[in-house]
Order: C-alpha cells, then sequence, then structure tokens
C-alpha cells in the first residue's frame, strides 16, 4: 500500500505544476521568422545541390536531328514502326485494339461468321 502512495504523490506534484502560472522571464518568438530563414536556407541548398550534380549540358536526341543526320534509317525505323514489323512492336501489352478487330472480321465479315451463315441453327 506504501507504493501506491508513494506513485500518486509525484502525479498529484506534477498536475501542480503544470496548472501553476509561469512566472520565468518572456522571450520574443517569432516562427514566421524561423520558416522563412528555414525557406532560405532549404532553397540556397537546393540551388547549390543542383548545380553540382546536374547532367552535362549536351543537346538533346530529335526526330528532326536523327532525319536530318541518317534519313534511310529514319525511313526504315519509322516504317517498321507504323507496320508493326520492328523488334520493339512486339514489347508490351497486347493490343487490344488489334483483337477487337481481328474478332469482329472474324465474327462479322468472314464466310465463317453466324451472322452471315444461311443454314438452319442446331439449337
Amino acid at each position: 500500500m506504501t507504493t501506491r502512495t508513494a506513485d500518486r504523490a509525484p502525479a498529484a506534484k506534477r498536475a501542480d505544476i503544470a496548472s501553476r502560472e509561469w512566472k520565468g522571464p518572456w522571450r520574443r518568438y517569432d516562427i514566421v521568422k524561423e520558416g522563412v530563414i528555414a525557406l532560405v536556407v532549404v532553397s540556397i541548398l537546393t540551388v547549390l545541390l543542383a548545380g553540382l550534380f546536374s547532367s552535362p549540358d549536351e543537346p538533346p536526341l530529335t526526330f528532326q536531328g536523327w532525319a536530318t543526320s541518317a534519313p534511310d534509317n529514319f525511313y526504315a525505323t519509322a516504317v517498321q514502326e507504323l507496320a508493326g514489323t520492328s523488334t520493339s512492336a512486339g514489347y508490351g501489352p497486347p493490343n487490344l485494339w488489334r483483337s477487337a478487330i481481328t474478332l469482329f472480321t472474324y465474327c462479322c465479315v468472314s464466310e465463317n461468321s453466324p451472322l452471315l451463315r444461311t443454314e438452319e441453327r442446331p439449337w
């Protein structure tokens, strides 16, 4: 029982201290000023590190530059890409539009189409 009484005494004393009015010295605290200083420091560090770790200033590769420097290669690649015969044309997910067009062609236009059959249906 003495331990419970001892545990309650510091808690009551702490609550007493927290409820008392502050009698010490007051200092002015400006949170806006501190926020502006932090923003300026972070901005300066960002600019310095971006300048230090940025990529070299090489001119970008463009389609116009490629077509000008190697027109035969550009033409051949463009034709292969548009025809879907290049090696990169098979990458990625399946072409759903092409599948839908193939299905439409089979179901509605081909000779095997159930819509074009004239014989009696077995069902």
